[in-house]
């Protein structure tokens, strides 16, 4: 069979009805949330169908003599480097429309019927159009804390504060001069009004000083290559191949212990460290790669001597820490990833202070983390028997008292052949119990979705029944009794029992939906799977983190759930794909 034979589809079986959530906001790709604006990328702003392309010029490679008492930045080298990069950059928005391009001759080589090709067609026409328009680029730096310790300066501080403002600021003139010049060659983005940047504005107006007149002049009359040039990426990944701090990040800790996820259970090494869950984790001792080069620089080995010692993540005071983003915003055309590290002790009234300070001090986004608000890899040393900030005791729980009647949803899914009923009881909208089985024998109407569970007296075996009530008109109702014994699963039974049990002690819902996806072997794989798609798809919010903590792909630690399967915030890797 080639590539363009039909498939002829033999027969189609109904799987029940999911509910889809689907958000197209025109022309877009920002929208309000409690009055929050939501982009679909935090660093470098969006319109629909344009692309990220970001690239990160290394900080700490212009640093003359670091760590010395006559340590200098090299401007000059900075500079012509700068505009390389955004040369380069320019160049890949060219490599990507002619991939685009391929894409788009190969649907209109397809021989499917046009009205069939046309939604797919039509996307990329408008990425190709949006590329071609505002050929957007996003040029950034990382390594900034380790350059900012070379210059013997503490993060934070205002003499760092003041440098940070100056490294950025150069980095947009040289991006800004290189842009000019490439309109000049190649011509300026299709949708550029040059006569709009004769306008005083505040961005261009504090620009406008550091640039060369000539340069100004054909900005204004000829414009530049393209709508978008700088922007501060997160670098998470890049920086710990380039060995240095990430983005305009402080270093999170000087020293630490790094786990990554051990896949093959046969591995018996000596640092093997297995937490709550059963995971594997393989553990060893990081130090920060610049404090290392320090210490041979120097000879010293007392840390405290040292330019990031109180000067990382936690050390940094959050006054220290906005104005430092704020100052690296006046000269950034994006939004900058950077976050702003508070103590667990740290209260709400706090966390809106210093949102509100961001923003007042201009900064386009902001982000908190509050010290054990989500897991990670990173351990400290100090916390031999803590595993991701979870407790070190077991504690008691007290699951709620039943009502009589819960509200339920009606779940219908179908697994290797059989169609399984799953019912949801409610309490204040959130799962208390499940009870499952075969759909076969309970024959509940494909069109409702709702019912109410009925927890009856002890029969005269003194056993406790349930039954479910479904309203269908005003004064009509279907009932069903003893659902337990209606499902006829005495292998099921026991399962959804200890669900139900864990879900109303608080098990967060991803610990069970991937403890029950982890048995491989059960003669009920089947069912526990079945459990599982209906908890992760319905009862998981969006952006909940998961155990999974290392992406395969790019091994980012940023692991959650979206629509029900786990996928990487970072790459945008997707168990489902």
């Amino acid at each position: 069979m080639n590539d363009f034979d039909f498939i002829e589809i033999e027969s189609i079986e109904d799987d029940g009805e999911e509910i889809v959530y689907d958000l197209n906001v025109p022309n877009t790709a920002c929208f309000f949330a409690n009055d929050i604006l939501v982009h679909n990328c935090s660093e470098l702003v969006l319109a629909a169908s344009d692309a990220c392309r970001l690239l990160l010029v290394n900080s700490t490679s212009y640093v003359i003599d670091g760590f010395r008492p006559f340590a200098k930045f090299d401007y000059k080298l900075f500079h012509e480097h700068t505009r390389i990069a955004l040369r380069l950059l320019d160049d890949m928005v060219d490599l990507e429309i002619e991939a685009v391009d391929r894409i788009i001759a190969k649907i209109h080589s397809d021989k499917e019927p046009d009205h069939i090709k046309s939604v797919e067609l039509n996307m990329w026409q408008k990425i190709r159009q949006m590329n071609v328009d505002g050929r957007r680029v996003g040029l950034g730096i990382t390594g900034i804390a380790d350059v900012i310790a070379m210059m013997g300066m503490k993060y934070g501080s205002s003499d760092a504060i003041e440098f940070t403002e100056t490294v950025y600021r150069e980095l947009e003139v040289a991006a800004h001069i290189e842009s000019v010049n490439l309109a000049e060659e190649r011509g300026a983005f299709p949708a550029c009004e040059p006569s709009r940047y004769e306008r005083s504005h505040p961005f261009f107006d504090r620009l406008k000083p550091f640039i060369p007149a000539d340069v100004w002049k054909k900005f204004t009359t000829i414009g530049r290559r393209n709508i978008g040039l700088t922007t501060s990426s997160p670098a998470g990944t890049v920086s710990i191949v380039a060995q240095t701090s990430s983005g305009i990040e402080p270093v999170y800790m000087l020293s630490y212990k790094r786990r990554k996820k051990v896949m093959n259970r046969d591995d018996n090494s000596d640092n093997i460290i297995i937490d709550e869950m059963g995971d594997r984790w393989q553990e060893y001792s990081v130090e920060h790669p610049g404090l290392k080069r320090w210490m041979d620089i120097t000879g010293e080995n007392d840390i405290t001597k040292s330019p990031y010692y109180g000067a990382t993540a936690m050390d940094v005071d959050w006054h220290g820490s906005v104005k430092l983003q704020a100052a690296a915003q006046k000269f950034v055309e994006s939004s900058i990833s950077k976050t702003c590290n508070l103590p667990i002790t740290t209260s709400q009234e706090l966390i809106s202070q210093a949102y509100i300070e961001a923003w007042k001090s201009g900064c386009k986004g902001f982000t908190v983390y509050r010290d054990g608000s989500r897991t990670g890899v990173l351990v400290n040393d100090n916390e031999k028997n803590v595993i991701d900030n979870q407790p070190s005791e077991i504690f008691d729980t007290h699951a709620p008292k039943r009502p009589k009647e819960l509200k339920c949803d009606i779940h219908r899914v179908t697994a290797q052949g059989e169609t399984y009923l799953v019912l949801v009881g409610l309490l204040n909208d959130r799962p208390y119990e499940i009870f499952a089985g075969l759909s076969q024998y309970v024959e509940v109407p494909k069109k409702i979705k709702t019912g109410i569970l009925v927890k009856n007296k002890k029969n005269k075996e003194g056993i406790v029944t349930y039954s479910m009530r479904i309203p269908i008109g005003s004064d009509d109702q279907l009932v069903f009794n003893d659902i337990v014994n209606l499902f006829d699963n005495p292998h099921y039974g026991t399962l959804t029992r200890m669900i139900s049990l864990s879900i109303r002690h608080g098990i967060p819902m991803q610990y069970l939906v991937e403890q029950l996806r982890k048995d491989k072997h059960s003669d009920i794989t089947s069912f526990s799977n079945v459990i599982a798609r209906v908890l992760s798809r319905n009862y998981i919010p969006d952006g909940t983190k998961t155990l999974d903590r290392t992406c395969p792909q790019c091994e980012s630690t940023n692991m959650q759930y979206q629509s029900g399967c786990v996928s990487c915030a970072d790459c945008l890797w997707s168990k489902c794909a």
